[in-house]
């Protein structure tokens, strides 16, 4: 990667640094409805896993759960690929660093994205592979490496993996 590149990576990862901390800041440890609370019991073990809810946010939680129990694991997987996402978006726009900053921030802070981040559902889940998986075809198609058609699948099959419906999304 060149110099202008990598200078044009930083500001909007800056941007999603400081929106990453802000959300964690103010929603830890994630809020959870009772479709959360099923998901992590079956998490835990303590209710059998169905195909009501998917299994790919049950079994990402038993492992995040590992590291940091309870709820605040998973939000903070969420909120990071969220974030991140955006940042990959936004810097490969061709404009100026502070566009690019304030893309990161009105998107990221935008009250439909900022108060569902917030929660600790399969949605935010679903969301965020959606944008890491649009971030990852937009490198792929500017011409930006072959791995990023990989990338960019993978995150579609994961954000398929969120929710039964997703693949009308994808």
């Amino acid at each position: 990667m060149n110099r202008p590149a990598i200078t044009a990576w930083r500001a909007p990862t800056l941007a999603a640094a400081f929106g990453a901390a802000i959300t964690l800041f103010v929603f830890w440890p994630g809020l959870m409805s009772v479709d959360s609370a099923v998901q992590f019991a079956q998490a835990r073990g303590v209710v059998p896993w169905d195909d009501v809810h998917p299994v790919l946010m049950a079994a990402l939680w038993r492992a995040t759960d590992a590291v940091c129990a309870g709820p605040g694991g998973l939000f903070a997987l969420f909120v990071l690929a969220w974030w991140a996402g955006l940042a990959c978006w936004a810097g490969q726009w061709r404009t100026t660093a502070w566009r690019r900053v304030m893309l990161v921030l009105v998107v990221g802070f935008w009250p439909a994205s900022f108060l569902m981040l917030g929660h600790v559902w399969k949605d935010v889940g679903m969301s965020a592979a959606l944008l890491l998986a649009s971030a990852f075809c937009l490198q792929w198609h500017r011409g930006r490496g072959g791995w990023s058609r990989v990338a960019a699948l993978v995150f579609l099959f994961v954000a398929c993996g969120f929710r039964h419906n997703a693949a009308a999304a994808a």
